[in-house]
């Protein structure tokens, strides 16, 4: 499975579906290991399939605690046909995982600044059904933007379903057992892989968006398409897509190490070395860790408060259950 692994740190898409296939043995390969970072590092906007062989695998029995983390990555990429994902784990019996569901109908949904426009479905009121954070740790909240959302679905889906083809999703049977309330370990998502999915964001273009009445209009929507940047003064900016373009130069060169390093094991036949693919992880760790100080000096204190405040507000965790008391 190192291949797999190797390609995904890679930020190779097509590994999504190589790991769906063999989703039973990683899974008992990488028992107690932490694999968000490469997922969360891939840039699932530009791949919607791959979008959906991820939250297929998620909502398996055998989910690899993707849906913490997932659910905000498949809201990011905008597009309506992954809203049918957010209602199934709305049932989830993991209490942030439902947190996710909740926080991902918003943010597919709303606006985000001047930057993206709010489906044509979204109305104002709706913001108050709407978690700004996770854990949320107040069940009654909670249950009643569940209440909501789940209503907003079935009043709406038929809708939806005329500008965009919906998977017919159904929950695993693990959804079945009780809420588990015992301990949950919590592992935050690192602040450089939340920049490394800003950056996928805004440098990807979707093949389609939904014009104001949800008609499916191909090619990229017109106006800005960074979530940030909007945000800023011209002066600023201008200084964000400096330090986003030097920062992408660095990853770029990352990319070409890992593009090289996996063809060289195709070609002998063999598995990417694991040394190399630590050390270019450990480069695009970096390059990511000065892309984020280049942002903090560049920008004004205003600035940086827009991209702070962004990257904190994704709220993405992974969670792992523990034995109830």
């Amino acid at each position: 499975m190192v291949g797999i692994e190797g390609r995904l740190n890679a930020g190779d898409t097509s590994a999504v579906f190589d790991l769906e296939k063999n989703l039973a043995s990683f899974a008992g390969a990488s028992a107690g290991v932490n694999r968000a970072p490469a997922i969360m590092g891939l840039n699932l906007r530009g791949d919607l399939p791959a979008a959906h062989a991820l939250a297929r695998m998620a909502l398996s029995e055998t989910p690899l605690s993707l849906e913490g983390g997932l659910a905000f990555q498949l809201a990011a990429t905008h597009s309506p046909e992954f809203l049918p994902y957010f209602a199934v784990m709305l049932g989830s019996p993991n209490s942030g995982t439902r947190d996710g569901a909740l926080m991902a109908f918003c943010q597919l949904l709303g606006p985000m600044g001047d930057a993206m426009k709010a489906h044509p479905l979204w109305r104002p009121e709706m913001s108050g059904y709407c978690p700004n954070h996770s854990p949320m740790n107040d069940r009654a909240a909670q249950e009643k933007d569940i209440r909501f959302w789940k209503q907003w679905w079935d009043s709406n889906r038929q809708e939806i379903a005329k500008t965009v083809t919906l998977p017919a999703i159904s929950a695993p049977a693990r959804y079945s057992v009780a809420e588990n309330t015992g301990w949950q370990e919590v592992t935050e998502i690192p602040m450089e892989i939340r920049f490394l999915s800003l950056m996928n964001m805004s440098g990807a273009q979707p093949d389609h968006y939904h014009d104001a009445a949800g008609g499916l209009v191909e090619g990229a929507s017109p106006g800005p398409h960074d979530p940030v940047s909007a945000q800023m003064t011209p002066s600023d900016r201008e200084a964000y897509g400096q330090a986003i373009g030097a920062t992408n130069a660095k990853l770029a060169a990352v990319q070409k190490g890992s593009e090289d390093m996996l063809n060289a094991a195709r070609i002998a036949g063999t598995m990417p070395d694991a040394k190399r693919s630590k050390e270019l992880s450990q480069q695009r760790e970096a390059a990511l860790k000065a892309g984020l100080d280049d942002l903090r000096n560049r920008l004004s204190p205003a600035g940086w408060q827009v991209v702070e405040h962004y990257l904190m507000q994704m709220g993405i965790g992974m969670m792992r259950a523990g034995p109830p008391k």
